[in-house]
């Protein structure tokens, strides 16, 4: 296919087509929920891999494993779409910590580390963890995560093991992560002071995967059916409720969010509930809900 067909084909606005393109150089791209940030990098990843960049010459790196597994998903769904030859596997997708351990071993027998260095694989793991599970079990209330004092040590392992995987894929610092924008954090600020304010939720991506409360709407764009997190959900004195969501001004009237606010009113209004969109702007000024 030639860059040219692909640009056609390609469903992206002016910026996210920029980002696309830009690439000589170090390249910075700042942009807030709903922006199509993952639907830009795919497209990305198509543009490198059309031009000619090596697969093996391509990473991007991702805060868990999940979102390493959709990025994945998306950009072969995307190959296939367009037809294109690409081996996938051989690109550097994934955590930090699985890239660099990639790297590491793909490199091994270069460094030091040759004579001495092993990687533990998940049955290592858990034979390391039964054979030191008499330390474990003396901590207090240790017997809390197995429920049961029936099941073997060997099971007790892989119970250890699949907490400490849980608890490593989910740890990062919530003042550095848990908002996507500085009007988003200061409309939580915001509604803490409000006194019309009972009780607050953040609902946003950060909970993706761990709540109930999702919306399901059709991306027009794409046409494929998506889930929709929205950013707080707000009880007030008065015993009402309100589904809020704080946008970026340049994306009020994006295709995506007009989307997402059709299925969240019609959700709101079939729960009782209120359905509000606060511009960025309009939260940095400290302006509250309706």
């Amino acid at each position: 296919m030639e860059l040219s067909n692909f640009i056609v084909k390609t469903i992206l606005n002016s910026n996210q087509l920029k980002a696309v393109e830009a690439t000589e150089g170090p390249l910075l791209v700042i942009a807030g929920p709903g922006s199509g940030k993952t639907k830009t990098l795919v497209e990305r990843i198509v543009y490198l891999s059309l031009k000619g960049v090596k697969s093996e010459n391509i990473m991007v790196a991702t805060f868990t494993e999940k979102e390493a597994r959709e990025l994945i998903t998306r950009v072969s769904n995307r190959l296939l779409e367009l037809d294109l030859k690409v081996n996938l596997n051989e690109m550097y997708i994934g955590t930090l910590h699985s890239i660099f351990l990639r790297i590491l071993e793909e490199n091994r027998e270069y460094t030091r580390l040759k004579r001495n260095y092993r990687l533990l694989d998940q049955f290592d793991q858990r034979y390391f963890v039964f054979r030191n599970i008499k330390a474990y079990k003396n901590i207090e209330n240790s017997e809390l995560l197995f429920k049961s004092h029936k099941i073997s040590d060997w099971k007790k392992a892989d119970i250890v093991i699949s907490y400490i995987g849980k608890v490593s894929e989910k740890s990062f610092h919530l003042d550095h992560y848990c908002f996507d924008s500085h009007p988003e954090q200061k409309m939580f600020r915001t509604l803490l002071a409000d006194d019309k304010v009972e009780k607050v939720w953040f609902t946003g991506m950060l909970t993706h995967g761990q709540t109930d409360f999702v919306i399901p709407y059709i991306d027009h764009e794409s046409h494929t059916l998506r889930s929709y997190y929205p950013d707080f959900l707000v009880q007030l004195t008065d015993g009402s409720y309100i589904i809020l969501e704080v946008k970026g001004d340049n994306m009020i009237d994006d295709s995506v969010v007009k989307s997402k606010q059709e299925y969240a009113s019609q959700l709101a209004i079939a729960s009782q509930m209120k359905y509000q969109i606060i511009k960025g702007s309009d939260a940095m000024k400290g302006i509250t809900i309706n």
